[in-house]
């Protein structure tokens, strides 16, 4: 098999409803528009794609895995590789479907954009100094309407179905939304539910009934918790939300679904938790031993003034004596190798100033001040600001 390979545009569709757009994956990073998989599927994009696998090149859309698999870590498309095997690559045969909604959400999170959170675009919208700091490409999605739309006929029609291994949900928050209730209702009323395993993404707000009734039609539930740090950290990146009252949550939804299989923290690394990595990564941790939770983390590279490569050098140094005193090696080998990429002076100059042109904006609507997670932010402040 080539060194590079992946089985995604044969055998995997993330749709995201709200913008009636498609890419193989949720790491790939361009979107085809268009109006049914078929036409996706037969779209110059994904043709291309195909060829670069076949011929064993990374797509240019595909830096995410390619740069894992460089940091020694299995990708997404070694994933899949390994749950879904060698596909016909005659023909389109869904195995993996990851369907997002629209973006019904209940939180403000720091690194989320209006494409999942209608409350960050509520905020946004009602307060023009937050507006004036979004990248100019998140500007532009304010002219999409993000809402829930009916399901598209084709992810209704039973026959696609057949050959489905897993069902991945991702909001906005799918606990809470209609649309998502929608689909997994549906799909629990067809033969093959009871060969699909479902893997949602959720903040561990809420625990529903509903939610556990339509879940329990599934093979087998895998859980994803989005956790980016513990205690003051996470509270302030995640507004709205108690890292108490998830925790006892997240024990909730492991104890309370009937066909739990394995759970998940996924963990946005950025300039947001970063300087405070010392005083909740090991906490997580524990929670991740205590309840056999893997640690998946996410390197945030957009916006960019969030990515933790741009940090001045006096500021890196002193972020990595705090992740010397994590207990996970590979943590500790993630977290300096994003931090630690290469970056240009005059990017760094420009992003700096960005991330606290946003902070400052977040923190005077919402009454917040992030000088209170850590002293670090306005040492770093004085070198560009």
């Amino acid at each position: 098999m080539n060194d590079v390979y992946c089985p995604a545009p044969w055998n995997a569709l993330y749709y995201k409803d709200s913008l009636k757009a498609y890419k193989p994956c949720c790491e790939f990073e361009k979107w085809t528009f268009a109006d049914s998989i078929e036409e996706y599927y037969n779209s110059n994009l994904i043709e291309e794609l195909k060829t670069n696998i076949l011929n064993g090149k990374w797509h240019k859309h595909c830096k995410k895995c390619k740069n894992t698999e460089e940091l020694g870590y299995p990708s997404y498309a070694t994933m899949l590789t390994e749950k879904l095997g060698t596909p016909d690559t005659s023909k389109f045969s869904l195995k993996w479907l990851d369907y997002r909604p629209g973006n019904l959400c209940n939180l403000k999170c720091r690194m989320c954009s209006v494409v999942n959170s209608n409350m960050i675009e509520k905020e946004a919208l009602e307060n023009p100094i937050i507006m004036e700091v979004l990248p100019e490409m998140d500007k532009k999605l304010f002219d999409i309407d993000h809402k829930n739309s009916e399901l598209l006929p084709e992810l209704i029609a039973p026959e696609l179905f057949d050959n489905l291994l897993l069902l991945k949900v991702l909001g906005g928050e799918p606990t809470l939304d209609p649309q998502v209730f929608k689909l997994l209702e549906y799909v629990g009323t067809l033969p093959p539910v009871g060969n699909i395993v479902l893997n949602y993404t959720t903040n561990a707000t809420s625990v529903n009934n509903r939610w556990l009734n339509a879940t329990s039609k599934f093979k087998k539930v895998n859980i994803n918790f989005s956790i980016d740090g513990a205690n003051e950290t996470y509270d302030y990146i995640r507004t709205g939300a108690s890292y108490d009252s998830v925790t006892k949550n997240i024990i909730k939804l492991i104890e309370q679904t009937e066909n739990y299989g394995t759970g998940r923290i996924n963990l946005c690394w950025s300039n947001f938790n970063a300087l405070t990595v010392d005083e909740w990564a090991n906490k997580l941790i524990d929670l991740a031993n205590e309840y056999n939770l893997a640690i998946t983390v996410i390197d945030l590279v957009y916006p960019p003034h969030m990515h933790t490569k741009f940090l001045p050098n006096t500021i890196k140094e002193k972020v990595n004596d705090k992740i010397s005193k994590v207990k996970d090696e590979k943590l500790v080998k993630l977290f300096r190798g994003y931090m630690n990429k290469e970056s240009s002076s005059s990017d760094q100059i420009k992003y700096n100033k960005e991330f606290f042109k946003y902070a400052d904006a977040l923190d005077k609507v919402r009454n917040t001040d992030i000088n209170k997670i850590s002293t670090l932010y306005e040492e770093w402040r004085t070198q560009f600001v």
